[in-house]
């Protein structure tokens, strides 16, 4: 039995919906850092003059956040969506799987902080007091250890909530 078969019946299309959503976004995304790993070899993004390279990095960073916190679809209100539309005669084998899941992200916790610092202060608000500061645009970079990690951990929750039977 896979997870969606552990959805009420009337919600199970907007599951669907949100899996094709994040399963593609996690794809692109690993598409992106494998990129990131076998050609800018550990280098910090501001030392890349390569442009293609940097706006690969800068698109990781913007979609490795976007999965994890933003307003729209992430793995994160999934897992609340599951929660609140599990059939009640299934929850002793789902929610489990929910609570390891967001163990996980605990443990990813820096990773996440500091791709979501490098996003928000660096690429898509431009915060003055960091993007245009030298001294502090290097400590709010994510370093490709930190996507690295970010993904796997996504890798990991595309694994448990729509591969992996139950």
């Amino acid at each position: 039995m896979k997870l969606v078969d552990t959805i009420k019946p009337e919600k199970r299309k907007a599951f669907c919906l949100r899996e094709k959503v994040l399963k593609r976004e996690v794809e692109i995304l690993n598409e992106e850092v494998q990129i990131l790993l076998e050609k800018a070899q550990e280098k910090i993004p501001e030392e890349l003059e390569d442009l293609e390279l940097l706006s690969t990095y800068e698109s990781a960073v913007v979609r490795a956040a976007k999965l994890i916190r933003n307003s729209g679809y992430t793995f994160d209100k999934l897992r609340r969506f599951i929660r609140q539309n599990v059939l009640k005669e299934l929850r002793y084998k789902v929610y489990p799987l929910l609570d390891s899941l967001e163990n996980l992200e605990n443990e990813t916790i820096s990773y996440i902080e500091q791709v979501k610092r490098c996003r928000d202060r660096t690429i898509v608000h431009l915060d003055p007091r960091f993007a245009f500061n030298l001294k502090r645009y290097q400590n709010n970079l994510a370093s490709l250890e930190a996507l690295k990690s970010v993904l796997d951990y996504l890798l990991k929750n595309v694994e448990l909530l729509f591969d992996k039977a139950l």
